[in-house]
């Protein structure tokens, strides 16, 4: 049995942030229902099918149209059974369709209805379009190194979807914090994920420094002076994570650097990034003496922080990665058959790849007899157009 069997989750949502976050409850054993109309929306069939592939196993597919008052009543009796809804549209996309939280609510009051958007329900950017970078820029999460220019794409974190990302994990935390409270209290509730906020979250660090002293970070002064990545003699990288004194020790004597290790220019961590350009100097001149796997055994070794900047070939041949098994291949599937695992490991009710994602419209006749529809009743649906064929 996993974690949320029984939970039915009902995702209208498109690309990325609402179908990675309704993929990891599905993982977790949810029986996630994607709904889309008759035609298909979510345009990562077409621009990126590997990421359509990857963000939306486990799940099933239904079409309805939602425009028509008999595609309506379909997903009122669908939404009548299940626990949970999770859109991504701008806000007041839903209730011109007639789906938003009123009205979902007066047909099933324990309904979870989660809204995931690039602003969130209200303020004076909430209707307005935008991606993840938008998001970002908003946020403040492209000047992290300061001025963004001249390459804007330094604070992209190498093309990561950070905001896409975070945001499914926040409404997935979200989603499951109400399934515990409605176990108490019997209700459900409205949930407003906007991924600017989310974001926001994850900038409290920074917020703190500038809170703390009022500065706003500037590209002179990015780095700290062993936290980073240096090349190696043979052209690769390896990254440093030394804050720690007692790292610091360890690297002044594993490189024989007595001189450094006692003077009162790099006694403590503050010290140290005071002088950062000395031991930046030093750091890449040795560390250009070796190949990237040499460092990284005579560091571990010796207990420095340290790791392989991966590639992404790379990472799937690291023995730390294989050892987790984060990668899985469905046998007897179709490209892409190689996904990554539920990240999480539990002991009991583990996270699991079932099946490959599905195609348009591919349950829609197995979860309308679910609902009682007749087959003459959903051949008549199909007729009009307002479910497609499978």
């Amino acid at each position: 049995m996993s974690a949320l069997t029984g939970i039915m989750v009902i995702d209208l949502s498109l690309l990325l942030p609402g179908p990675y976050c309704t993929m990891l409850l599905a993982d977790l054993g949810a029986d996630v229902i994607k709904v889309e109309p008759p035609g298909g929306k979510d345009y990562t069939r077409e621009i990126e099918p590997w990421l359509y592939e990857c963000v939306n196993r486990n799940k099933k597919s239904v079409t309805i149209d939602l425009k028509t008052s008999d595609g309506q009543e379909v997903f009122y009796r669908l939404a009548n059974e299940a626990d949970v809804i999770l859109e991504g549209f701008r806000p007041g996309v839903t209730s011109r369709l007639g789906v938003d939280y009123e009205v979902m609510r007066r047909i099933n009051p324990r309904i979870i209805y989660c809204s995931i958007s690039g602003y969130g329900q209200d303020g004076p950017y909430s209707k307005k379009s935008g991606h993840d970078i938008n998001y970002l820029a908003v946020a403040g999460g492209l000047t992290l190194r300061g001025d963004p220019l001249p390459d804007p794409l330094d604070g992209h974190v190498q093309g990561m979807a950070i905001g896409d990302l975070s945001s499914g994990m926040f409404a997935a935390v979200s989603i499951l914090a109400a399934v515990i409270a409605r176990g108490s209290n019997g209700q459900g509730q409205y949930i407003d994920v906007s991924i600017t906020d989310g974001i926001v979250s994850w900038m409290s660090l920074k917020a703190g420094d500038f809170f703390e002293k009022g500065r706003v970070p500037k590209r002179e002064d990015w780095g700290e002076a062993h936290y980073g990545i240096f090349s190696t003699k043979d052209g690769k990288y390896i990254s440093l994570g030394i804050i720690e004194d007692t790292f610091w020790q360890n690297l002044c004597k594993l490189l024989g650097w007595n001189d450094w290790n006692d003077d009162p220019r790099f006694l403590t961590y503050s010290d140290r990034n005071a002088s950062r350009n000395l031991i930046l100097q030093r750091l890449r001149q040795t560390l250009l003496t070796k190949s990237r796997d040499e460092w990284i055994t005579i560091l571990a070794e010796a207990d420095v922080p340290c790791a392989p900047v991966n590639n992404v070939a790379e990472v799937f041949c690291d023995p730390q990665i294989v050892h987790r098994e984060l990668l899985t291949r469905l046998a007897g599937t179709s490209w892409p058959s190689n996904l990554i695992n539920f990240p999480v490991k539990l002991s009991v009710t583990p996270g699991r790849i079932r099946t490959r994602a599905p195609r348009l419209g591919q349950h829609t006749e197995e979860i309308l007899e679910r609902l009682g529809y007749s087959k003459q009743e959903i051949s008549d649906l199909q007729l009009k157009r307002i479910i497609s064929k499978t």
